[in-house]
């Protein structure tokens, strides 16, 4: 059974000079994931593979 996502909270205004980035970047890649209908593994799967893209390209250059 899948547990239950903690909540992201965000005490920061939203046009605040200062952010909590952690926080924003959780959150829309949270709302993104859930959006598109991808499990945690799926883009875990994802983001190992641009990963390794970007690594392999780098030592080639």
């Amino acid at each position: 059974m899948a547990r239950e996502a903690e909540e992201i909270v965000d005490h920061t205004p939203l046009a605040a000079s200062r952010i909590d980035i952690a926080s924003r970047i959780g959150w829309l890649l949270r709302t993104w994931r859930t959006n598109s209908g991808l499990s945690l593994r799926a883009v875990a799967e994802r983001l190992d593979r641009a990963f390794n893209t970007i690594a392999t390209t780098l030592q080639l250059a």
